[in-house]
């Protein structure tokens, strides 16, 4: 009996929804930890794949391209308006390596992050 109870519990948090405005706020107050969408899957008490698709469905990109929008957004306000290396930039807003802070910046920026700067100066 408690074999069956665990399972249907298990079954009804899976299927729990999670609110994508509260799951985007907190990216956008957390960005610089090292977050994954396992954890904050866990962290809703919904599993990632759930988390994963009403992710894609609500905000029309993926859970992964968001927080490197969140953390490009405050890496372009860091570097703008602070005297920070570009690795401390990369740090600040997340990222473990400079290397994967550069390639990321200039993917979505078309720039690198030092061009950047150079270029937004005032």
């Amino acid at each position: 009996l408690h074999e069956l109870i665990d399972r249907t519990a298990q079954k009804a948090d899976a299927h729990r929804q999670v609110s994508i405005d509260e799951v985007t706020d907190f990216i956008d107050t957390h960005y610089q930890d090292d977050l994954y969408l396992e954890a904050v899957a866990e962290k809703f008490g919904v599993t990632d794949k759930y988390l994963s698709r009403a992710f894609k469905e609500s905000v029309h990109i993926n859970f992964h391209d968001y927080l490197n929008r969140a953390r490009m957004d405050a890496a372009k306000k860091l570097l703008v308006t602070t005297r920070k290396s570009v690795t401390e930039v990369g740090q600040a807003v997340g990222f473990n390596t400079h290397s994967t802070f550069f390639r990321v910046f200039k993917a979505l920026e078309g720039v690198s992050p030092t061009d950047y700067r150079r270029l937004n100066r005032p």
